[in-house]
């Protein structure tokens, strides 16, 4: 059954039946899905990162252009682990599921440190991930959106 967004919202407070999650708990994503996508993204490894996303996924950046298609998002994320060693720190603020669609919003806090060298890039963001649930009952990332509160600083 499919909530209004005000009926998704009065349940936001209570553990969800379907997924266990309630607010501040991110869906796990993934084949085996104990992977969060921030330990995915953690992980500096392209294949992890892959394993969460489902295969209509798009990458809505801050400042650059969509990324859709599983091979485009591969180069995607392989330039940018190649670039840069990443830690990122995610902070679930509500979830919830309607039907086969799960959704994360959250802050999040980033430091980019380039592999070449030069000061570490440290990011404060805001996002939605959207979650598609797969047949085999595995959540992946469908959607990932996210925007910068401010712009990023450099340094230590």
């Amino acid at each position: 059954m499919t909530k209004t967004p005000n009926e998704a919202k009065h349940h936001e407070q209570e553990q969800h039946p379907e997924t266990g999650t309630t607010p501040g708990t991110p869906i796990s994503c993934g084949p085996t899905s104990p992977m969060t996508d921030e330990a995915a993204i953690n992980s500096n490894d392209t294949d992890q990162v892959m394993a969460m996303y489902d295969k209509d996924t798009m990458v809505m950046q801050p400042d650059g252009e969509t990324v859709s298609g599983l091979d485009n998002i591969r180069q995607w994320v392989e330039a940018y682990f190649g670039a840069y060693q990443t830690h990122w720190t995610k902070v679930v603020t509500m979830n919830w599921v309607s039907d086969d669609f799960g959704f994360d919003q959250g802050h999040d806090t980033a430091v980019d440190t380039p592999r070449n060298g030069g000061d570490a890039i440290h990011w404060d963001c805001k996002g939605i991930l959207i979650y598609k649930r797969q047949k085999n009952g595995d959540w992946l990332v469908f959607r990932d959106i996210w925007n910068n509160n401010k712009p990023p600083s450099t340094g230590v």
